[in-house]
């Protein structure tokens, strides 16, 4: 799992609408999330009390983000197991920035139309690529900790 505070210094009142995938080296994407119990929240923020008093689930800190420091919110995206023989993920986090760019899709072909399997444009998300590489071999991967390597912004 991986712990994150947001703080909105933008000048307005923003919508906060986060999304974190963890892409591995084998390509498997696993969603933030998903098909985890609720009770696993509750344990990591109990973990966790100290340094994030104020902890919360990702349902939670979603939506109306007030600005200034005194509205932080600190939430946790919590990944299930994923493939033993990765040796490296990347941990794509979009929805931090707030920005966003419309570009053409140059296989847009016009005489099919606009449809979910032919859109005219791709809309792109400034997001947080954070690469870490996990040492060791399969077998004792699941012991390892995760060393990050680089920390970049990416549009998605």
């Amino acid at each position: 799992y991986m712990l994150y505070e947001v703080i909105n210094r933008t000048g307005r009142d923003v919508d906060f609408l986060p999304s974190i995938e963890l892409v591995t080296d084998t390509l498997q994407v696993v969603q933030a999330g998903a098909e985890i119990h609720p009770r696993v929240y509750d344990l990591i923020r109990q973990r966790h009390r100290k340094e994030f008093p104020f902890l919360r689930t990702p349902y939670e800190v979603t939506g109306r983000l007030l600005q200034g420091e005194e509205n932080a919110r600190a939430s946790v995206a919590v990944f299930r197991d994923f493939d033993a023989t990765a040796s490296r993920f990347t941990i794509y986090a979009s929805g931090f920035s707030g920005r966003m760019q419309r570009k053409p899709n140059p296989e847009f072909d016009r005489s099919r139309g606009e449809s979910p399997d032919n859109p005219p444009y791709f809309v792109l998300r400034r997001t947080l690529a954070i690469v870490y590489d996990l040492p060791g071999d399969p077998q004792t991967r699941h012991q390892a900790k995760p060393v990050r390597r680089t920390r970049t912004w990416v549009w998605r």
